[in-house]
């Protein structure tokens, strides 16, 4: 049976489970809706129905036969209060979410705005977080990301304008070096569990090597090392080569 978490905390996980059973049972879609004053029928404010209302705005959700739920505009959240979502400090920020706001922000070359969005998938590593390139105009903004790595938080994130980085060849030249950083950490990740790095094993690693690296990457230094020293090493020196392209990063221009 499909499972559609409510968007909103009105709306009680108990009463979708007995429109579910009505639809179920009925064959056909039921309806959500916002209950007149007095119905003592109604669920939490809402009474089922087998027909849409006539006034769209109280339609809160429709369960289909197959237990699909679909949210009207009653059942949508409320937009939070103006700074209810604002992250107040940068160490407050989980480190795989900033982590995904800063490599998008560099990649793409613009000021990404991460927002709370209740049906959000945006970033996988924070269900319920999306990313915007222009600031909200509700509550939900949490913190901003610039293209250099700059994270911002509390009023400064509120004050914050879209911005891009002027060179018009930064996203293909910065995806290109991404890509390859990318490759070196997965085959630093395949020397991980070996015992000895031979010189077998680190000709495949060598030629993705930055040249900012190849001298404390060396493979007279590193063959002959467990492969988890040698991979530690070189996620050290993939972070190194991420933290040089953000300080690359050009003139940021205001949109």
């Amino acid at each position: 049976m499909p499972q559609s978490p409510a968007p909103s905390p009105e709306v009680d996980p108990g009463e979708l489970t007995v429109a579910r059973a009505v639809a179920r049972r009925a064959g056909k879609t039921v309806f959500g809706v916002v209950a007149d004053a007095g119905d003592a029928s109604s669920r939490g404010g809402r009474a089922l129905a087998f027909d849409p209302p006539d006034d769209g705005a109280r339609l809160a959700y429709a369960v289909s036969r197959g237990g699909e739920v679909r949210w009207g505009p009653a059942g949508r959240p409320r937009p939070p209060a103006p700074g209810a979502a604002l992250v107040r400090h940068e160490d407050d920020i989980p480190d795989a979410e900033a982590h995904a706001a800063r490599d998008y922000a560099l990649l793409s070359g613009r000021t990404v705005f991460v927002c709370a969005v209740a049906d959000a998938h945006d970033v996988p590593e924070a269900p319920g977080r999306a990313l915007r390139f222009a600031p909200p105009d509700d509550g939900s903004l949490c913190f901003a990301a610039r293209p250099d790595g700059t994270l911002l938080v509390s009023e400064d994130a509120r004050s914050e304008r879209a911005g891009r980085v002027a060179d018009p060849g930064h996203s293909a030249r910065i995806g290109t070096a991404l890509r390859q950083l990318r490759r070196l950490r997965d085959r630093a990740e395949e020397l991980d569990g070996l015992p000895v790095v031979t010189h077998a094993d680190w000709s495949r690693v060598e030629r993705l090597v930055p040249e900012p690296e190849r001298r404390s990457l060396r493979g007279a230094r590193l063959i002959g090392q467990r492969g988890s020293t040698v991979a530690s090493l070189v996620a050290a020196a993939v972070e190194r080569e991420i933290d040089r392209l953000r300080a690359s990063v050009g003139r940021i221009v205001t949109e």
